[in-house]
């Protein structure tokens, strides 16, 4: 996919963004991509969000991010926000939409992964127990978030629910958006946040050629991705 902009009082740069896709073993595939341009009141470039939604147990949390977050995050940056502020408040906002959307159905939603890492460190256990939430070991021996089931689906911000539940070790990743069902009814918070890890870099036309977005299902290592971008960059160079 190639991407003519023009800035406000700069020259012409042409963006050339490219994806790949493999499910694997799995019998679908569960992440989304998503590529949101935003423009000035004069329609000039802005800005550009480059999304790649991991998701897990399902593709409905993905595909509503990426259809809903992008809309979130233009509408506060055009209120004036800066940009970090404005995408962590785009990923609450478009998880209270969500909830909006499932809260009293009988669809348990699976969510997406929103931070790096995933690793359930002493900080984020910490929280989980703060926000009501449980971790323990599974079969392996790996930490993860409980998942408590209650057959006749009481979840979100209902009332405690007394009815028999079924408790087991779930997720390996502590933030995400749309997993509802870590709700807990003592503290009214969600175990699972949708509070994202946010980094910010420079990006300067001397430094970075190129940007690389991947989910944690790519086995290729740091160099061999960058070997084989700085490969494919040559190869472009040569055709011009």
């Amino acid at each position: 996919m190639d991407v003519e902009v023009t800035l406000d009082s700069s020259p012409s740069y042409s963006f050339t963004i490219s994806a790949s896709c493999d499910r694997g073993d799995r019998t679908t595939m569960e992440d989304r991509l998503c590529v949101h341009q935003g423009f000035t009141k004069h329609g000039m470039l802005d800005y550009i969000l480059l999304g790649l939604f991991d998701g897990h147990a399902g593709v409905e949390a993905a595909q509503y991010a990426k259809e809903v977050l992008p809309i979130q995050v233009d509408r506060l940056l055009r209120r004036g926000w800066d940009e970090e502020k404005a995408l962590r408040q785009a990923f609450h906002d478009t998880n209270e939409l969500m909830l909006e959307e499932m809260e009293g159905t009988s669809w348990y939603p699976a969510g997406i992964r929103a931070t790096s890492p995933h690793s359930l460190n002493p900080q984020e256990r910490a929280r989980i127990a703060r926000d009501g939430g449980q971790v323990a070991m599974d079969s392996r021996g790996d930490p993860r978030v409980v998942f408590s089931w209650c057959k006749r689906h009481c979840w979100a911000r209902q009332s405690r629910c007394s009815h028999r539940k079924r408790h087991f070790p779930c997720l390996n990743i502590t933030r995400s958006l749309g997993d509802f069902w870590s709700f807990s009814s003592d503290t009214g918070r969600f175990a699972i946040s949708c509070d994202p890890d946010i980094r910010s870099f420079s990006i300067a036309d001397d430094n970075i050629f190129a940007l690389c977005l991947h989910s944690d299902g790519v086995v290729l290592s740091p160099a061999h991705i960058v070997k084989t971008m700085s490969l494919t960059s040559s190869e472009e160079k040569d055709e011009i």
